[in-house]
């Protein structure tokens, strides 16, 4: 329950849009949803984070849910928007 209050939390007040989790996987809020998105950061001349589009899930309940390919379209678009924001290059694997 903590965890959900502080998600909550942070999405309201804060406007997380994207939490990285150190180097491999990060949290994108979309939607007043809360997707795991798995990536790996990287140093090279192309991009900075890989990100693997097979491997987005919604986060509910401390659960993860797979979800549909429209979705992970939108979560991706919307990720690319907001890394762009803050000139991050990304590939998508």
């Amino acid at each position: 329950m903590a965890t959900l209050f502080r998600d909550v939390f942070d999405y309201i007040f804060r406007r997380r849009t994207i939490v990285f989790l150190g180097r491999a996987g990060l949290h994108c809020y979309y939607n007043g949803e809360k997707y795991f998105v798995d990536s790996e950061m990287l140093v090279g001349p192309l991009y900075d984070i890989v990100v693997y589009s097979d491997r987005i899930h919604l986060i509910s309940r401390g659960k993860k849910l797979t979800v549909d390919e429209t979705t992970k379209s939108n979560v991706l678009a919307f990720l690319k928007m907001e890394l762009e924001k803050q000139h991050i290059k990304f590939e998508v694997s």
